[in-house]
């Protein structure tokens, strides 16, 4: 039996899987987070290592805390209760740890490296392409996919009808 709760490691893991790197560990993270190494287990460390540039493309993404690939601020703790890894703005300290499907950049970014949308028009699309070129966008913040289109006045719109993507 899937337990629901389980899905989020899931994606994390299969986000490895197809390319994905932690969130924390891209070159540009100490201008969002500070890591707190003496409070992580030793045999963790690893996982809060930071690549180097050009190590890790992100596509010119900005810094994602809402990412599945994101750890959260007790990851790997020496006790419970320390904090491991700490947004440095106080608006993302209860979001990083707790995404439960892929975030919109995260999406993004798999397409990019995919090259996905390689054969779609070139036209903007403030989302991201689906398999039959339309522009799909996050609808609800329960992650509901919505079809939806660029205006060209820095204006998105969804239109009437909509599909739900699962991913």
């Amino acid at each position: 039996m899937l337990y629901i709760s389980k899905i989020p490691i899931i994606l994390h893991e299969l986000g490895h899987a197809i390319g994905l790197w932690h969130e924390q560990s891209r070159a540009d993270r100490d201008d969002y987070v500070h890591v707190h190494k003496e409070k992580i287990r030793k045999e963790n460390w690893h996982n809060f290592n930071k690549l180097l540039n050009g190590t890790y493309l992100h596509y010119n993404k900005p810094y994602d805390f809402y990412s599945i690939m994101h750890y959260g601020p007790r990851s790997f703790a020496i006790k419970d209760d320390d904090i491991t890894i700490e947004p440095i703005s106080p608006a993302y300290r209860d979001v990083i740890g707790e995404a439960r499907t892929l975030s919109l950049y995260d999406v993004q970014i798999v397409n990019a490296m995919y090259k996905c949308a390689e054969n779609c028009n070139t036209q903007t699309c403030p989302g991201f392409r689906d398999k039959n070129c339309d522009c799909v966008c996050p609808g609800t913040p329960n992650a509901t996919w919505i079809k939806c289109e660029d205006t060209g006045k820095n204006q998105t719109h969804a239109r009437r009808s909509f599909k739900m993507l699962t991913l």
